[in-house]
């Protein structure tokens, strides 16, 4: 259900042809699951408490990797709902 939300916001903001901007191939595969980037302070990537949440979107050819920022798609509030949904079970 979740993943389905992220692949209909990228065909719905993706405008033009599909096209891998390294090797011209129209194949991408979504992660289905959002990532977070650390912010580097200057000490630790590990370090850093600010994060920015990311779906990244892959040329399943040559690896090229295109991050949406998983707060502007609006979707991420959603994912965070239902994984704390997940958390509980009802008895």
């Amino acid at each position: 259900m979740f993943f389905e939300k992220i692949v209909d916001w990228i065909n719905g903001h993706w405008s033009g042809k599909h096209e891998c901007p390294i090797c011209k191939d129209t194949s991408w595969m979504a992660e289905p699951l959002p990532f977070a980037m650390n912010q580097h302070r200057g000490v630790s990537f590990y370090s850093s408490d600010k994060k920015l949440p990311l779906f990244p979107v892959t040329c399943t050819n040559c690896g090229y990797t295109l991050m949406f920022n998983a707060m502007i798609t609006g979707i991420l509030e959603e994912y965070e709902n239902d994984f704390a949904k997940d958390l509980f079970i009802d008895e």
